[in-house]
């Protein structure tokens, strides 16, 4: 109804969350967590389950979490996320890169 944002051009309408990740793992290659709210948090975890269970959807993608300075809390974006999941989930650690900065981003989605 709104068109597309300048610079894409396609646009994937689904009845649901869970459709519309399923079509955004397919389509692909590696996927960049930027700073986000629950839907984010929902999708991130449901990549490394996907990736730690060795699923044919998730061969050879990266999950990068860009863990952004932010200066209103006086730390890094998603710490709480990543020390939760050190903690309590350490068998994931493997599965996800993080980077502090953009330019260390763009290197780990080149490699």
């Amino acid at each position: 109804l709104e068109g597309l944002p300048d610079g894409l051009s396609e646009f994937w309408p689904r009845a649901d969350i869970y459709t519309r990740m399923l079509v955004m793992i397919e389509r692909s290659d590696s996927f960049v967590i930027m700073p986000g709210g629950m839907g984010t948090i929902q999708e991130l975890l449901a990549l490394l389950i996907l990736k730690h269970s060795d699923d044919d959807l998730m061969n050879g993608k990266k999950i990068v979490i860009y863990n952004k300075y932010d200066e209103e809390h006086d730390l890094r974006f998603w710490d709480p996320l990543i020390k939760i999941v050190k903690v309590h989930c350490a068998e994931f650690v493997d599965e996800f890169k993080v980077a502090e900065n953009f330019d260390e981003l763009l290197e780990m989605i080149k490699k």
